[in-house]
């Protein structure tokens, strides 16, 4: 179920309670965590696997900075350094790194990061699909995805739907 949010917390930026497309309820349904922000970096959807991953209730994150949700901490710089190179080339990462939630729990974790563009190239947000890794490893830019591949991502969002609940934010 698509949480409810703090409407009068969210009105300051313009984002209404449950405007998520229908596609998104798909991402309900993955075992991963899946978090979009917009490109302010503002969550605008999470799934309750991310909601549990970071031990926060979804009215609690939607609507905030993606790093009141968790910041991120990299194995080594040269980690860091190929996580920009590929996102900035590519629009996409994926590997391994360290998570850090709000209460400061600090937990290895695998990623996908993709950004979401329109039908035009704009740049639209970045989702985040997450699971909590095993054990730590050195990241690795040519990991396969996650449990759900990007062609799958793309299947799902509806980029005119994503356009037009950003346009509302």
């Amino acid at each position: 179920m698509i949480c409810k949010v703090n409407e009068k917390r969210l009105q300051g930026i313009g984002v209404a309670a449950n405007n998520l497309p229908f596609d998104f309820k798909a991402f309900e349904y993955l075992v991963n965590a899946v978090v979009i922000v917009n490109e302010e970096l503002i969550v605008i959807y999470l799934n309750n696997a991310a909601s549990d991953l970071y031990n926060t209730p979804k009215e609690d994150i939607i609507g905030r900075k993606l790093w009141d949700v968790f910041s991120e901490e990299w194995l080594t710089s040269e980690d860091k350094e190929i996580y920009t190179a590929c996102f900035t080339q590519k629009g996409a990462w994926s590997g391994e790194y360290y998570h850090v939630n709000r209460f400061k729990q600090k937990f290895p974790v695998s990623a996908s990061i993709s950004s979401v563009k329109d039908a035009f190239g704009k740049k639209l947000g970045t989702i985040y699909v997450i699971q909590q890794a095993a054990k730590k490893e050195q990241t690795n830019p040519l990991l396969p995805p996650l449990d759900i591949d990007k062609q799958e991502l793309a299947n799902i969002i509806d980029t005119q739907a994503l356009q037009s609940m950003m346009d509302n934010i």
